[in-house]
């Protein structure tokens, strides 16, 4: 596997000795080292993607992994990430589409993968944004959305495909370093 580089372009050059990002761009080395990790990030992400494509979603491409800087002195890191520009779809379907990564990987590869809490915030703010604020019924889209995707990966076939999926966006993953 050929290393996967990590964007640090949004950290400024005198926080890069910091002990946090230090410690941050060395955890997320060794995870973009270890195979099973990439392509557990590649399975979450092949989630959105497929979904997203079939509700007819813009796939705008995949960023890497990458770490960002927030003041004062606080650095997140990010795994790779499908950018998908929602058009025109109900909150329903954007359930859908972001509650497809971890349902993926919980299916595919019994881990809840990465991102899903930050899926799932994403969703709650789509939710608000059209006007649907009540907890309750925010949390019903997203577990119908869950029990859709979940419904699709008892088929053999499809589960395939979702992996040779992940397998390919790994590949690119790999070739962008």
């Amino acid at each position: 596997m050929k290393p996967i580089e990590i964007n640090v372009d949004a950290v400024p050059e005198d926080k890069r000795t910091h002990p946090d990002y230090l410690g941050l761009l060395n955890s997320m080395m060794l995870g973009m080292a270890d195979p099973a990790k990439v392509l557990s990030v590649c399975t979450h992400e092949a989630g959105h993607f497929f979904f997203g494509l079939e509700l007819r979603m813009q796939i705008i491409g995949m960023d890497g992994p990458r770490i960002v800087y927030t003041d004062p002195d606080r650095f997140q890191g990010h795994a790779a990430k499908i950018n998908v520009k929602i058009i025109e779809n109900t909150v329903e379907e954007v359930a859908i589409m972001l509650s497809a990564g971890g349902v993926t990987s919980l299916e595919l590869d019994n881990t809840l993968g990465p991102g899903d809490s930050e899926d799932f915030e994403l969703f709650k703010v789509t939710c608000q944004n059209a006007g649907e604020t009540d907890p309750a019924s925010i949390h019903s889209l997203w577990k119908a959305g869950q029990n859709i995707v979940k419904a699709r990966l008892q088929d053999p076939a499809f589960r395939e495909m979702i992996q040779e999926l992940a397998r390919r966006l790994m590949r690119d993953l790999e070739g962008a370093a």
